[in-house]
């Protein structure tokens, strides 16, 4: 999975990092990829967007920015569920893209 979010981190300009182990995994949204400047409001539009799906995220980030999404699934998850994930993730992605 952690590939998966990589390759769309070459795709979309406000993914500015993908990071984590295992299936636990943070996505940095940022304005852009040089300024690298956080983007808080990008951030909420997802969370929104994917509960929207019936994909539940949660953001953080240092101090009470926000604009870090926080991917932690439950240790029951399935391979498929955690697909379905990445496939909500990457069709929110498309939307915001497509929006800006």
């Amino acid at each position: 999975f952690m590939d998966r979010m990589k390759e769309l981190m070459e795709v979309y300009e406000f993914i500015g990092d993908v990071r984590g182990i295992g299936l636990f995994l943070s996505v940095e949204i940022v304005q852009d990829k040089e300024s690298k400047k956080e983007d808080p409001q990008t951030a909420a539009k997802i969370v929104q967007k994917a509960l929207q799906k019936g994909v539940i995220i949660a953001k953080s980030g240092i101090g009470d920015v926000g604009n870090v999404l926080k991917i932690k699934p439950p240790l029951s998850i399935t391979v498929s569920e955690m697909e379905r994930v990445v496939d909500v993730l990457e069709a929110c992605f498309k939307e915001i893209a497509e929006s800006k």
